[in-house]
């Protein structure tokens, strides 16, 4: 039963397309992975990745960005060790409706490269059937990450955390919150709190419909950069909204209706 994975990349980023913090960068790398079953539930997976960066075209950056280069260089290699461990007791994988999913992770940037960085991250999420066709979900992220050894900064800009759209705070627009550069665009941070809670309902048709259910959310969420400031809860921005998931032929599909709940003023939301 045990998995293995090989992986290999070429990557070119263009941040300010996506509306955040402007860096340009082009990365390539490669990696292997195995996942290896402990027990009925129980998944354990370790590999190792490499990659290499390069940022390009920092004289447009934020001054946050441009220090980082100064500091540390626009070239960078980083040998990575991953670790995780899953139990995964969901009835089935779509449209599970009892059991959890529980997923704690590493990721290190070992020291022979020129990157030194740990980010933590913990992921669970759990399903409650409250009748045959309604479903209770609940379910959060936590993730941490930092430097060490001689990098500069907490973590490089194309390995923070960003929160907001559809994957973590609906409502508000993708990767938006937490802290801003100079020019009020997104930067990430190193820390990322993020909850939902969602009651699922049966799809409008009856017997019928068992490719499409509707939910109504609750999510929480935030990004904070624990350098220049605490992780304060009073920051987390909430936000709700009906949903409509559909498994299609082609693969699953999720449209939202989402409402921001306490958005401030330099908040982007949709």
């Amino acid at each position: 039963g045990v998995s293995r994975s090989l992986n290999f990349f070429y990557r070119t980023t263009d941040a300010g397309q996506a509306s955040l913090s402007y860096y340009a960068s082009d990365a390539y790398g490669a990696g292997i992975g195995f996942g290896i079953p402990v027990a009925e539930f129980d998944t354990v997976r370790i590999g190792g990745d490499y990659e290499h960066t390069y940022l390009k075209n920092v004289d447009a950056s934020s001054q946050q960005i441009q220090d980082f280069v100064a500091d540390n260089g626009d070239t960078f290699e980083a040998y990575k060790l991953n670790t995780s461990w899953t139990r995964d007791s969901r009835n089935r994988f779509l449209f599970p409706s009892a059991g959890q999913l529980i997923t704690l992770g590493t990721e290190v940037a070992l020291p022979a490269g020129s990157l030194q960085y740990y980010k933590l991250n913990y992921r669970h999420k759990a399903f409650f059937p409250l009748s045959e066709s309604v479903t209770l979900t609940g379910g959060g992220e936590l993730s941490y990450g930092h430097s060490y050894g001689d990098l500069s900064g907490n973590l490089p800009p194309f390995e923070r955390y960003y929160a907001g759209g559809a994957r973590t705070v609906r409502g508000f627009r993708a990767s938006s919150l937490g802290p801003k550069d100079e020019f009020d665009n997104p930067v990430g941070g190193n820390a990322r709190i993020v909850g939902n809670l969602e009651l699922i309902l049966p799809g409008p048709f009856g017997e019928n419909s068992n490719s499409i259910r509707l939910g109504a959310f609750l999510d929480a969420g935030n990004v904070y950069d624990t350098d220049s400031d605490k992780v304060d809860l009073v920051e987390l921005r909430y936000a709700t909204g009906l949903s409509l998931y559909w498994m299609t032929p082609v693969g699953a599909m999720t449209f939202t209706l989402a409402k921001a709940l306490n958005a401030k003023s330099d908040d982007s939301t949709e």
